[in-house]
């Protein structure tokens, strides 16, 4: 298989599942709108041949943001909190325009309170991330090529957490709940407008914990709702891929 060559799905499997939708704050009135998630949701819809369920479940990262952000806690409060009404209540709206969506189906969470939820879980693979990322030189040129020029040592934790927190999603060490799949899913699916992170790549690739979860086949995947791309992380050459030199 030539290196970097991916695309589109063909059709999504017929056991239970969820997509995850993880929504970026500075994305979520552009490209993440409620008007534009519909359409990427719209799209893996027309995937669907035949199926037991599946699931949405849509992340809001606020907690993530307040690492970096330089507004007050007050001020990013109130902004947060309305960016994340008005796209949870809009996106809701739309989908009681068409009976075929079901509002059950869908799952709405905030960083914050999944944080809360699985900390017991998180804080121990935290750590872990943590002193590989003291000591491996390529994830630190990973995580400097997500971060951008002149990055701070909190946007360099913004996006190590991020991403293994995506990781653990996909190895469905955290679940979130929902009204009609209700902890039975057999694959996850994240769908996010852009290529993946480099940081979460080469996570995905390394593997430090060890985890196989072979009833998820989309584990190791990334979807990309922009191009309509289905990217498996294992097969990128991050060198080439990102252009990073080990």
């Amino acid at each position: 298989m030539e290196a970097n060559l991916f695309h589109d799905i063909s059709r999504l499997p017929q056991e239970r599942g969820m997509l995850f939708l993880p929504i970026s704050l500075s994305r979520i009135s552009n490209a993440q709108s409620a008007e534009n998630c519909f359409k990427y949701l719209q799209h893996l819809d027309s995937k669907i041949v035949k199926t037991s369920g599946v699931g949405v479940t849509v992340l809001y990262g606020d907690y993530l943001y307040l690492l970096t952000a330089k507004e007050s806690p007050k001020d990013l409060r109130s902004r947060y909190l309305a960016l994340m009404t008005q796209h949870r209540n809009g996106l809701l709206n739309i989908l009681k325009k068409d009976t075929a969506w079901v509002s059950d189906f869908f799952t709405f969470k905030t960083y914050g309170q999944a944080m809360i939820d699985f900390s017991d879980i998180f804080l121990g693979y935290w750590q872990k991330v943590l002193e590989t990322y003291e000591n491996d030189r390529f994830l630190q040129k990973c995580i400097a090529f997500d971060s951008g020029k002149d990055f701070t040592q909190e946007q360099a934790h913004f996006i190590l957490e991020e991403s293994l927190f995506l990781y653990l999603i996909k190895k469905r060490i955290v679940s979130f709940e929902n009204k009609i799949i209700n902890n039975h899913e057999q694959w996850v699916l994240e769908a996010y407008p852009g290529k993946p992170l480099a940081t979460e790549t080469y996570l995905m690739q390394k593997n430090i914990f060890n985890l196989d979860d072979e009833k998820n086949r989309y584990q190791n995947h990334f979807y990309d709702a922009d191009e309509n791309k289905l990217y498996n992380l294992k097969e990128i050459d991050i060198e080439k891929f990102f252009n990073i030199k080990k």
